[in-house]
């Protein structure tokens, strides 16, 4: 017989605040914040796990069932207990609303701008259910101040983790050696990427394709830009619209080292811009494209991007890779708002720059071949040590082959 010790599995029933009264919250949700909206793609067992339960209107304002009985057994005194029983639990459903904690956080200060035993005694003289229906009335406009106060805040902490957090955690992931997943699943990842990638992608090692990347820095802004959720022929079309406009050759990074060769570097976009910006400065130097990241025109995206850069000390190709390790320099991009470290770091491999651009193309092609959602930041990670994986079989590949070779081969170029 056994000596170890039985252990009794887990009561998962002590959750209380998933298990107990939320339950019924979360299951009318759907488990999806109704403040935000996180959780809206799939059910995520770990963002579950950290559902909150948000009342609209709060204790202090008698928002919770006992108090909510207490008002109405005030409004109306005749109503039978089992009644009164069954509003109170109806209007207490219609004020409890699944809430991400970031949600419930940030608006666990708010004062709603009526309290529930207000809300309750205003409503117009009539049957109980005249009176439910008044204060589910005020209950979604509550709702809807709460989704406002929400929303302004949450845009600007993403526009902060693009700028400040995303590239951070990816270097200090990449310093430690861990990625996502730990141990033996990343070596498994790791081996069933590269498995793929020379069963399939690459064969041979004359089959990985360098990207071109561009020989004059401005076209890589335009480019690393305009790519944001466009189709690449499209991109083009603009990239050859601010060459035609600018005087500048169409011209990749080889170009470099031929003789006589000169930048037009980002001063050279800027002065062309002059005071323009909008719609008109679209028109003058990007073939009149409408195309917006973060609702905001990409044309006005590329100026404030350049402006930046320049004020971080960089308008050329040259400066570009001295620096590109350099926070500051970094966050002149990321603190643009509608890029981040995506659109860095494609920048980046524009200007012959090794590093990677995990887009939905690269994505994809990691989710597919381990048959899982994968994010960018791990998809970053991974096709890394895939590079680091490959170099024995193919010496001297970098991470941009690499990228351009799965980006042909999952966008049916190759």
């Amino acid at each position: 017989m056994s000596d170890s010790p039985v252990v009794n599995e887990y009561d998962y029933r002590n959750c209380q605040s998933l298990f107990g009264y939320a339950a019924a919250v979360h299951e009318r949700s759907g488990g999806i914040c109704q403040l935000c909206g996180a959780g809206s793609t799939h059910i995520d067992f770990d963002l579950w796990r950290q559902m909150t339960v948000e009342h609209l209107i709060g204790e202090s304002q008698g928002g919770y069932r006992r108090q909510i009985s207490a008002a109405l057994a005030q409004r109306f005194p005749r109503l039978s207990p089992t009644a009164l029983a069954a509003l109170a639990g109806r209007i207490d459903a219609a004020n409890t609303i699944t809430a991400c904690s970031f949600c419930n956080s940030t608006t666990s200060r708010n004062q709603a701008p009526i309290a529930m035993t207000e809300a309750i005694q205003n409503a117009p003289d009539g049957s109980p259910e005249d009176t439910y229906e008044h204060v589910v009335a005020d209950l979604e406009a509550v709702l809807v101040t709460k989704k406002r106060e929400v929303s302004w805040k949450l845009e600007a902490v993403r526009k902060a983790f693009d700028s400040l957090v995303a590239s951070r955690l990816a270097d200090a992931r990449a310093t430690l050696g861990v990625a996502s997943s730990h141990g033996a699943a990343v070596t498994t990842d790791v081996a069933l990427l590269v498995e793929r990638v020379i069963s399939e992608v690459a064969p041979g090692p004359a089959e990985f394709v360098n990207p071109p990347g561009y020989a004059h820095i401005s076209l890589a802004l335009v480019d690393a830009v305009y790519s944001i959720r466009l189709r690449y022929s499209g991109v083009r079309r603009v990239v050859t619209a601010y060459c035609q406009a600018s005087g500048t050759p169409d011209q990749r990074l080889a170009a470099r080292s031929e003789p006589g060769f000169r930048e037009r570097g980002l001063d050279h976009l800027l002065d062309l811009a002059g005071t323009s910006t909008g719609q008109e400065l679209a028109d003058r130097l990007f073939g009149g494209s409408r195309s917006r990241t973060h609702g905001r025109l990409k044309a006005d995206v590329c100026l404030e991007g350049a402006q930046r850069l320049r004020a971080a000390g960089v308008t050329h190709s040259g400066d570009l890779r001295k620096r590109a390790s350099d926070a500051e320099v970094r966050q002149a991009w990321t603190g643009v708002h509608g890029l981040g470290w995506i659109t860095w770091q494609y920048f980046c491999a524009l200007n012959g720059i090794d590093e990677l651009k995990p887009d939905v193309m690269l994505t994809r092609f990691v989710a597919k071949t381990l048959r899982r959602r994968v994010s960018a930041v791990e998809t970053d990670e991974l096709l890394a040590r895939v590079r680091e994986a490959l170099l024995p079989r193919h010496p001297g590949l970098t991470k941009r082959a690499l990228d351009h070779t799965i980006w042909r081969f999952e966008s049916g170029r190759s």
